[in-house]
């Protein structure tokens, strides 16, 4: 393996400048993440959007905090995640029976396309 002292000038520029490139990504990514939810909170707290319905980031770090004080914090993400896999499961096997009727029965296609499409 060969030491930092022995790439060559352009090699060690070019992974320099991949590193900057690397750090300037993070942080543009970082920093519009922080906007976006500064902007969140600043529409709920003023009225622009309905908090109820979209909340707002203190909300949701003040409710996280409570739920885990409480120990409720991973019921509530259990139930959630069971809601989630049952809801993807009920769509997966609805969905493949409608396409197999669809399939089978060619006036049924024909019936439905317009919907479907």
């Amino acid at each position: 393996m060969k030491s930092k002292n022995h790439l060559s000038l352009e090699h060690q520029k070019y992974v320099r400048k991949l590193k900057l490139t690397s750090t300037y990504i993070w942080i543009m990514r970082f920093s519009i993440l922080t906007l976006l939810l500064l902007v969140w909170e600043l529409f709920a707290n003023i009225g622009v959007i309905d908090a109820f319905i979209t909340s707002s980031p203190s909300r949701i770090i003040i409710t996280t905090q409570k739920l885990f004080e409480e120990s409720n914090l991973l019921y509530h993400i259990g139930v959630t995640l069971y809601e989630t896999i049952l809801g993807f499961l009920i769509a997966v096997i609805l969905g493949y029976i409608i396409a197999l009727i669809l399939w089978w029965s060619k006036n049924t296609r024909r019936i439905f396309e317009p919907y479907i499409v």
